[in-house]
């Protein structure tokens, strides 16, 4: 976050959303290495640290075009006005209540993800979604970090190797969204409910949608009609991605590694223990190895 801090990000968000008729306070919303987002009135500013600010920009074209039907339409134009940073506006919806599990938008969530699927952008040119570049890049930070000696990272680390080499999938031609989870959606007055976020969004084997949530559910996270909701849903509005668990449980298991290395490094920065969530993801990881 230190680069992100020393350009004065926040400063350059509020003074986007204020080019856009934004009025009220800001607030943070996140904040991480590689993200800011903030909220001021009904806009949504989102720095995005852009490494390929043109590959970000083609998503964020794509978005906004061929599939404005699944996805918020970004405000204005998307700017670059510091190195490797693109700042993007957003009208602000009605985010999914972490706190009402039961009212979990889960079949709106399954037919969003069926339309993106089936979507063939004309002259889209995606190169593959990060999700598999996110997964590895959580394994190597937990491998190089301080508690890479620890019993938790050795067992996410053997888990991580007992996987094996993961392929995105991009042969399939099919568009995904990259990072799906219920945090990326929201509610948008009579559009309803839209997918957020275009930054891992690309081509790929669409099962990396569902191995989020799927290990979600395979934790306890999820519960069992939740998730059917979802899946029948999906296959409802014409998904094909998956038809047994069988066809996922590797995805599932890719995502539980992931979701287990960055909450261990992410523990330790924070000098705190891990959640009992988090505890479940790592143990998890310790059943994949010993399998």
């Amino acid at each position: 976050m230190d680069g992100f801090a020393s350009t004065g990000i926040d400063e350059q968000l509020i003074a986007r959303a204020a080019s856009l008729g934004a009025v009220g306070t800001p607030t943070v919303l996140l904040r991480r290495r590689d993200a800011v987002v903030i909220r001021v009135g009904g806009v949504v500013v989102k720095a995005h640290r852009a490494d390929d600010a043109s590959e970000l920009q083609r998503r964020l074209e794509v978005a906004r075009t061929s599939l404005s039907n699944v996805f918020v339409t970004p405000l204005g134009n998307w700017t670059g006005s510091s190195p490797g940073v693109v700042v993007t506006a957003w009208p602000a919806g009605e985010p999914v209540d972490p706190e009402l599990p039961d009212e979990a938008p889960w079949e709106h969530a399954g037919r969003l993800l069926a339309l993106l699927h089936d979507s063939f952008p004309v002259g889209a040119d995606l190169k593959p979604a990060t999700t598999v570049d996110r997964i590895r890049s959580a394994v190597s930070e937990l491998a190089h970090s301080a508690v890479s000696a620890t019993a938790e990272a050795a067992g996410i680390l053997s888990a991580a190797s007992k996987l094996g080499e993961l392929e995105i999938g991009a042969g399939s031609r099919r568009i995904i969204h990259g990072d799906f989870h219920l945090g990326q959606l929201a509610r948008f007055g009579d559009r309803g409910w839209l997918l957020l976020d275009v930054d891992d969004l690309g081509y790929g084997d669409t099962r990396w949608d569902f191995a989020r949530p799927a290990a979600w559910f395979a934790i306890g996270l999820i519960d069992g009609p939740q998730w059917q909701t979802f899946v029948e849903s999906y296959r409802e509005a014409g998904g094909q991605a998956i038809s047994e668990w069988s066809e996922i449980d590797r995805f599932a298991q890719a995502f539980t590694v992931h979701a287990a290395a960055r909450a261990v490094v992410k523990a330790a920065d924070e000098q705190r223990s891990l959640t009992e969530a988090e505890w479940e993801f790592v143990g998890a990881c310790a059943r994949i190895a010993d399998r």
